[in-house]
C-alpha cells in the first residue's frame, strides 16, 4: 500500500470516528508515522484529502450498494433485510453514526466534494433504479412505481435517517426508515 493510499485510509477512518472539523492532519501525521512533508506532497491542505476521503468512503459504499442490489438471484425481501444488516453492521463496528459519505460532505462543501456527492448519489439511484425495476417485472413491488423517482426517494430517506443516526448515536432511524419503505413498495413475499 502506498504513502498516499495509507493516508487516505487512515484519514478516513479517523474523520469516521471524529468527524470532518475534529480531524487534523498532524493528527494524521502522528498516527501514521508518515512524514510531514510526504504527507503534504499527497494533501496540500486539510480540503484536498477530506475530498480523498469522501471518495474512498464513496466507492465503498458503491461496492455494498452494487453487492447487495445487482444480485438477481436473490428474492427482494432477502436483497432488502440484507442492506438493513449491512447498515446496521456498520453503525455498530464503528463509533461513528451516520453515512460518512454525507457528512463528510455536508462538513466540507467545498465545489470538488460536492461534485463528488453529486456523481455518488447519481451512481447509488443508478443501482436502487434497477432494482426497483427488477423487482416490478418480478411483481414484488407495486406496478405503478416509477423506479427512478422511488430511487430517489429511498436514497433521500436512507440518507436523512443515517443523518438522524450520526445526531442520535444510534441506529434506530435506519431500521424504521428500511422497514417502513419496504411495507411501502413491496407487495408480497
Amino acid at each position: 500500500m502506498s504513502n498516499k493510499e495509507i493516508l487516505i485510509e487512515q484519514a478516513a477512518l479517523m474523520m469516521a470516528q471524529k468527524g470532518y472539523h475534529l480531524f487534523t492532519i498532524d493528527a494524521l501525521i502522528e498516527h501514521t508515522t508518515i512524514a510531514k512533508s510526504n504527507t503534504y506532497y499527497h494533501f496540500a491542505n486539510k480540503e484536498l484529502l477530506g475530498e480523498a476521503v469522501l471518495q474512498y468512503w464513496a466507492n465503498i459504499y458503491l461496492l455494498m450498494f452494487n453487492n447487495i442490489f445487482n444480485n438477481p438471484n436473490v428474492p427482494i425481501r432477502v436483497t432488502l433485510n440484507h442492506y438493513l444488516k449491512k447498515q446496521i453492521q456498520f453503525q455498530k463496528t464503528t463509533s461513528f453514526c451516520g453515512n460518512p459519505v454525507f457528512s463528510i460532505t455536508q462538513d466540507l462543501s467545498t465545489p470538488g466534494a460536492l461534485i463528488k456527492y453529486t456523481t455518488y448519489q447519481k451512481d447509488v439511484c443508478a443501482i436502487l433504479t434497477n432494482f426497483i425495476s427488477a423487482g416490478i417485472a418480478k411483481d414484488c413491488f407495486l406496478a405503478n412505481l416509477n423506479p427512478q423517482n422511488i430511487a430517489k426517494l429511498l436514497f433521500s430517506q436512507l440518507t436523512f435517517a443515517e443523518l438522524d443516526c450520526r445526531i442520535n448515536k444510534n441506529c434506530i432511524p435506519i431500521i424504521k426508515s428500511t422497514n417502513l419503505l419496504n411495507n411501502l413498495i413491496l407487495i408480497k413475499e
